[in-house]
């Protein structure tokens, strides 16, 4: 499987020599989400309609929270009742938030070297390059995850309050979270390297680099800076050029 990360050359000597750090350790940059350019990429809909067990998972919630089992039955079925579960569960969206922006680094990819879109965003608008790295294909769902699109970010209440002590449904808000995005963003096609580390740079397992492709628009001066580059590393790179 090939994976694709574009890089923006406008600023030819700093995005030369990140260019080159990732051509020579194969290593990309995990960022904090909050970094990010989309600017509802931590924020999601909360269905707030309660169920059967709305109130048992809140109590649960609150009872982790510190507060008294019985007090916590009081809160939690008073807000069920009163149909004012938003101010209590709003706390607990806004710690999953925190915790994502302060302990998980995300590193994106492309998953096509011709995509019009990735390369005016992230491409330079052709005055860039795009990277090609061969990865293994059962990476996809361990360290690799395709990111879904869909016309609405939402979950369920009951998953929002059990995400604090269940694995299961806190993989699930921390997909909601970090592994989908409005349709308007689905021509990215994105696939992204979660880890729990942020700001430092990751390697893929037994990948590497195969590829580089140069965008239309660049110049004869930064496309031979490449070529020298590429001949001075220790593996061979193929190099193309892409066309219109």
């Amino acid at each position: 499987m090939h994976l694709y990360k574009y890089r923006d050359l406008l600023a030819p000597d700093s995005s030369f020599s990140r260019l080159s750090d990732i051509l020579r350790t194969c290593r990309f940059w995990c960022a904090r989400p909050s970094e990010f350019n989309d600017s509802e990429e931590l924020r999601w809909e909360c269905d707030y309609d309660p169920s059967d067990q709305t109130a048992h998972l809140l109590a649960k919630a609150l009872t982790k929270r510190g507060r008294s089992a019985d007090k916590a039955w009081e809160t939690a079925w008073t807000a069920v009742q009163h149909n004012s579960l938003e101010p209590i569960a709003r706390q607990v969206i806004e710690n999953i938030i925190d915790q994502c922006r302060q302990n998980v680094g995300v590193a994106c990819f492309a998953t096509s070297d011709a995509s019009d879109v990735m390369w005016d965003r992230y491409g330079g608008g052709g005055n860039g390059v795009c990277v090609e790295i061969d990865v293994p294909n059962d990476l996809l769902g361990t360290q690799l995850h395709p990111v879904q699109y869909s016309l609405r970010k939402r979950v369920h209440v009951d998953r929002l309050l059990a995400s604090s002590w269940d694995p299961a449904s806190s993989q699930a808000v921390y997909s909601v979270a970090l592994l989908s995005k409005l349709q308007s963003w689905a021509p990215e096609k994105e696939v992204r390297f979660i880890s729990k580390l942020q700001n430092v740079s990751v390697h893929i397992d037994d990948s590497k680099i195969s590829r580089i492709v140069l965008g239309s628009g660049l110049t004869p001066d930064m496309a031979a800076r490449i070529g020298i580059l590429t001949k001075s590393l220790p593996y061979d790179l193929p190099i193309s050029k892409r066309i219109g």
